[in-house]
């Protein structure tokens, strides 16, 4: 976790080899913290907004076990490499997919990652 002036000093550098040697205008990233933890474990993922989850070879019972986390979560935004119908099936009928992107490991093999939201959330209609 980076805090105070090391993240500060990390996010200018960042922004200035994105922008290629232009000044981008980013957000404060202090307050942005990441965590590390068993997912399958409700209170380890506490007060987490968004979750992302390299679940591409999660079995069924660890799928199931996040599953049902996820259900007691709060969360906002999930990143799964699991389509709608896997989350549904297992009990997760919160999560409404808003879009899905063409994703590279780092051994370059491609696969799709689904980007989902908690309808708990969404603003009635």
């Amino acid at each position: 976790r980076l805090r105070g002036a090391d993240a500060a000093g990390a996010h200018a550098t960042w922004a200035k080899a994105c922008g290629r040697g232009r000044e981008l205008s980013l957000p404060d990233l202090r307050s942005v913290e990441f965590a590390y933890g068993d997912a399958c474990l409700a209170p380890e993922l506490g007060a987490m907004t968004h979750v992302y989850a390299f679940d591409r070879v999660f079995s069924l019972t660890t799928l199931s076990a996040l599953a049902m986390a996820l259900d007691k979560c709060a969360f906002f935004v999930l990143v799964s490499y699991k389509p709608p119908r896997v989350w549904w099936e297992l009990g997760l009928t919160k999560v409404q997919p808003v879009a899905r992107m063409r994703m590279r490991t780092t051994g370059k093999e491609a696969c799709t990652a689904y980007v989902y939201i908690n309808m708990d959330h969404a603003p009635p209609v």
